[in-house]
């Protein structure tokens, strides 16, 4: 892709002007790709190892989607679906807790109400 037009340019992040001229040749696009796919591979499996020893390991996880989806189509569907059923999954928890807490209060209520 080419930023001919000043103002286009201007309005074009540098790192994306960057991966668009390493896409652009065949042996640069393949290197780009080899060390995203590492890089990436690399934060997932230091994910990974944290799920047992102390550390954000959930978090690295996504994170080395993200890496991963910035360069390749299938991680990144991957990592929209993964983080759409946490979101569920926050929503019903968050649901859980608040009909928890109302039975807690009305029953607390009823004490009161017993008592007075």
């Amino acid at each position: 892709m080419s930023y001919t037009d000043t103002e286009t340019r201007a309005r074009v992040h540098p790192v994306t002007r960057l991966r668009d001229r390493l896409r652009a040749h065949p042996a640069t696009s393949l290197g780009y790709r080899i060390i995203v796919a590492t890089v990436a591979t690399v934060i997932i499996l230091a994910g990974v190892a944290m799920l047992v020893l102390p550390g954000p390991g959930i978090a690295t996880i996504l994170l080395g989607l993200a890496v991963l989806g910035a360069e390749f189509p299938w991680a990144r569907r991957l990592l929209v679906r993964i983080l759409d059923l946490l979101r569920k999954a926050r929503d019903r928890a968050v649901a859980w807790w608040r009909v928890r807490r109302g039975m807690r209060d009305q029953g607390a209520s009823a004490d009161r109400a017993i008592e007075g």
